[in-house]
């Protein structure tokens, strides 16, 4: 189920029942190939989205990383305060930005 401005509110199944090692081979579809194509097509910007983001964020943030990574190379745990006093330690902010297309995508054909 989900929700795109392209195609709206949409809810898309195949035959029902669980599948399993390909039990759904050979069942017809409950949608067009169009619309599995634009499904696809979706996801793909959600996920490329996604990935940018978090990426961004990393790279932005990787005196944090590796400042818990130090911690977690010493101890094996760490705990919410501790995690907390890293952040406040690095004036890291609410990541709120939007997502920037000039980050790379690796392994992504155009």
């Amino acid at each position: 189920m989900g929700f795109s401005k392209r195609i709206g509110q949409i809810a898309i199944k195949t035959g029902g029942g669980q599948s399993f090692l390909g039990n759904d081979a050979g069942r017809a579809a409950d949608y067009s190939a169009t619309t599995a194509g634009i499904v696809d097509e979706e996801v793909k910007i959600l996920v490329t989205a996604a990935y940018r983001r978090a990426k961004d964020l990393v790279q932005e943030n990787i005196a944090v990383l590796h400042a818990v990574a130090e911690v977690l190379m010493e101890k094996e745990n760490i705990d919410g305060d501790e995690f907390e006093q890293i952040m406040l330690k690095a004036k890291s902010e609410l990541y709120l930005k939007a997502d920037n297309p000039t980050i790379t995508v690796p392994y992504q054909s155009a």
